[in-house]
């Protein structure tokens, strides 16, 4: 466990690369998400404790449309538990890994809020519990709604099973959680979130081109992800072939772009493997 540690963050491309999923339509002429306000981010105490938890709250009646997670410090020794939305709060929690860190850390929890839309509503989906390299499963919104946003949660993998992605998209979010390359001797259980209502209006899941330099630390930044008119509601992310061993240790969301920052785990990892940066844009 003491090879060098490589930090891969913000593996996020050009504009000339976005793709995007246009997932609703309508006229920017009002705001479609009135209210819309990324809130003061929550972060719990910083020390060298082995699981922590932070949650960041909505105000004045507002409901929780997006959710956004980051962990301080820790490198590829602390692993994201759960990003959990609740109607007016976002929970984010982390475990350092098996053989634990020494180092101080913490974590944020970011929550987007905004007046409430029609047809609000929060749901989920569970796998069963069992002893697994890896499981997933999607959230899916009533008929009809669409999915503003996402999260996931890890049940009994205590620094041992990693959440891999939170991918809001048309109609439900999707998620999957590995355990780390030397298993989880323990049963664990996966729930993907979506955060559901009518289109507000534009509704739109922009994302890059998959892309990664194993290997090849880059530097983190800003991807301008939202069309003009349109502001993010919430953030995601994908891996392809990560397989346990890439860590996410931040999803951020900002007024028009997703930042995402990912470790390798401490051992590093030398196979191909990408991820994807995901923002939810609505007219606002």
């Amino acid at each position: 466990m003491n090879k060098p540690r490589r930090l891969v963050a913000g593996l996020l491309l050009a504009a000339g690369l976005t793709a995007s999923v246009q997932i609703g339509l309508a006229s920017p002429a009002s705001a479609a998400v009135p209210g819309l306000e990324i809130m003061p981010p929550a972060t719990s105490a910083t020390n060298s404790a082995s699981f922590k938890s932070a949650t960041a709250v909505c105000t004045g009646g507002k409901v929780v449309v997006g959710t956004g997670a980051r962990i301080n410090g820790g490198g590829g020794d602390v692993v994201l538990d759960e990003v959990i939305p609740s109607e007016d709060r976002v929970t984010v929690g982390a475990y350092e890994d098996e053989d634990g860190t020494a180092a101080n850390w913490s974590v944020t929890a970011f929550a987007v809020c905004a007046n409430r839309p029609s047809g609000y509503t929060i749901t989920s989906a569970a796998s069963t519990s069992a002893v697994r390299f890896e499981t997933e499963l999607s959230a899916t919104c009533p008929a009809g709604r669409r999915a503003l946003g996402g999260g996931a949660e890890v049940t009994g993998g205590l620094g041992e099973v990693s959440i891999d992605d939170v991918f809001p998209g048309d109609t439900g979010s999707h998620s999957k959680g590995f355990a780390d390359p030397t298993g989880n001797p323990r049963a664990w259980s996966l729930r993907a979130y979506a955060i559901c209502a009518f289109d507000p209006g534009g509704l739109q899941v922009v994302f890059p081109q998959n892309s990664s330099v194993p290997g090849s630390p880059t530097s983190s930044f800003e991807f301008q992800q939202c069309p003009a008119g349109k502001r993010l509601i919430s953030t995601g992310w994908d891996f392809i072939n990560s397989l346990g061993r890439v860590l996410v240790t931040g999803s951020v969301p900002n007024t028009n772009a997703t930042l995402v920052t990912v470790h390798e785990d401490e051992d590093g990892y030398n196979a191909n493997w990408q991820v994807t940066t995901i923002a939810v844009c609505a007219f606002a």
